[in-house]
Parts: C-alpha cells; structure tokens; sequence
C-alpha cells in the first residue's frame, strides 16, 4: 500500500514540478529559488508519504503551491527581503496579495 502512495506521489511530483517552478517565478523567485522551494515541497511530500499523512493533503497542487511559497517567503525573510529577494515584482506581489 506504502509502495503505491509513493508511485502516484513520484508520477505526481513530476507532473507539477515544472508548474510550481513556474508559478515560483511568476511571484518574482528566481530559478534557483524557485527549484529549492520545489525541493523543499518534494521533501516534506515524502515525509508526509512516509508518516502516514498524505492521506490528510487533499488538494496536492495547492498543498505543493502552498508549501513552495511559504518556505520561498521565509528564506527571504531570513536574508532581509529586500536586499537578498529583492525584485521589484516580487516586492510588488507581496504588498498586493500578502499585506
């Protein structure tokens, strides 16, 4: 049963990858920021596969979304957001949709 969650989680991961990367950029994240905030979104995934949890994440794409742009947000806020995230249009989204 373990095997088969993970299976459609992996075939899952693989299909949305490049749309939160995507959507990522669009809120002003760089590549390489917004592949790390994938990263950390197949990560937790796994440990939600692995504790028995992923049963309680019933929208993924928004879960997937969601966690990306939480961890993008506070790794801006750990480097100063703006100097370190500092676009225009990353400081321009956030004031319009987060504020």
């Amino acid at each position: 049963m373990l095997a088969q969650k993970v299976l459609l989680g992996v075939h899952g991961f693989d299909a949305e990858y490049a749309l939160v990367v995507r959507f990522m950029m669009r809120t002003g994240a760089g590549l390489a920021d917004a592949e790390d905030a994938m990263q950390h979104v197949a990560e937790q995934g796994w440990r939600k596969v692995t504790s028995g949890q992923w049963d309680q994440v019933h929208l993924p794409r928004a879960w997937a979304r969601t966690v990306a742009l939480n961890h993008h947000r506070a790794q801006c806020r750990k480097h100063n957001a703006a100097v370190r995230c500092g676009s225009r249009m990353f400081l321009q989204v956030r004031a319009l949709r987060f504020c």
